[in-house]
């Protein structure tokens, strides 16, 4: 069970703007009004990714072990390739390698 008195509620923040008597007013008078809501993004750039590539492989394979497979795959690939934090830290590979 969760013990409400002891977490602090704050607002959503998408209505924290808009006080507690507008909405009264939009109850008692039955109105449907215009919002202007703030801009929130709903997802973080990892969410999308992971969203686009769900898509893909959607496309690729068929049925949900198929796809789970290709996923998991996906991301122990990418999990064990090297990662850059800055430009200086690529090191190609010298001209003459092949």
């Amino acid at each position: 069970m969760i013990d409400w008195s002891s977490i602090t509620i704050t607002s959503q923040p998408i209505l924290r703007d808009i006080s507690t008597d507008v909405f009264k007013s939009i109850v008692r008078d039955k109105k449907n009004p215009e919002w202007n809501f703030v801009h929130f993004p709903c997802h973080t750039q990892v969410v999308e990714r992971c969203i686009k590539l769900v898509t893909e492989e959607t496309a690729e394979v068929y049925g949900f072990q198929n796809r789970d497979g290709l996923i998991r795959s996906t991301f122990f690939s990418q999990s064990i390739m090297p990662e850059f934090d800055q430009k200086a830290d690529f090191k190609p590979f010298p001209a003459d390698y092949v």
